[in-house]
């Protein structure tokens, strides 16, 4: 199921993009102005497991970098063929 809504909320998203109802790059808050006071989550703390709340400085945009994923996605790729030398990878 989750799978599935984030395809459909992607696809939404650049179908509005296209329409030029709002950039990728462009503050979110303008459309979700309760996400202009949300703080965010740091951290716990060691002693008691608060969370540790910070003051968003930066602006909230749907541009989403997906090199760490890719990254890491490679990475296991890797890992799993060492692991079973039977199969060749293609990249």
């Amino acid at each position: 199921m989750e799978a599935k809504s984030s395809r459909m909320t992607a696809i939404s998203v650049l179908q509005c993009v296209e329409r030029g109802q709002f950039t990728l790059d462009e503050d979110v808050t303008r459309l979700l102005p309760e996400l202009k006071e949300r703080e965010i989550l740091q951290g716990f703390e060691e002693d008691s497991g608060k969370p540790i709340l910070v003051t968003n400085t930066k602006p909230i945009t749907l541009r989403f970098d997906h090199r760490p994923v890719h990254e890491w996605h490679l990475k296991l790729r890797f890992r799993k063929a060492s692991f079973n030398t039977s199969k060749r990878i293609r990249l």
